[in-house]
């Protein structure tokens, strides 16, 4: 009776071990699932944020080479213009120094036509002064004629 009683007590203790047992490693494994479903979520977690620094980095990355693309755009119309304008000062230029030679051809064409004039009218005056100098010999020739003719007249008389 005594080894059935040890028999059943042993029996009774294993059970329980083996309960015991089976509860332990119930225990760890929901413990392994709760760290591994932590580990898991970490992962998500870090994944995620990884995610989100590469979205930023592209973003950035898209948003500076849009302003190198603005730059650039900047650069060439400002290069534009800066063309435009010396293209604009030395037309402007050009421009000035051939109004400069326009006018001073003008003014050599003034002065040649001025010359013209003064020498048109010099020689009118000339002419005035030898058509003035030839009426006065012929008045002079008609009062000398005049009295010719008055003297003979009186000499007939």
């Amino acid at each position: 009776l005594e080894k059935d009683q040890v028999s059943g007590a042993l029996k009774d203790q294993h059970e329980s071990l083996m309960q015991d047992k089976e509860k332990a490693y119930s225990a760890l494994e929901q413990e392994y699932k709760a760290v591994m479903q932590e580990k898991q979520q970490a992962y998500n977690a870090l994944e995620d944020k990884y995610k989100a620094v590469i979205q930023q980095k592209e973003q950035v990355c898209g948003a500076l080479e849009e302003c190198k693309s603005v730059m650039q755009e900047k650069e060439q119309a400002y290069s534009a213009r800066e063309e435009q304008h010396t293209a604009l000062v030395q037309q402007k230029g050009q421009a000035y120094i051939a109004l400069e030679k326009q006018y001073g051809a003008l003014e050599d064409q003034h002065k040649s036509l001025m010359q013209g004039q003064q020498k048109a009218y010099n020689a009118l005056e000339e002419k005035y002064k030898a058509a003035m100098q030839q009426n006065d010999q012929a008045l002079q020739q008609q009062k000398l004629s005049m009295e010719e003719k008055e003297q003979a007249f009186s000499a007939l008389e």
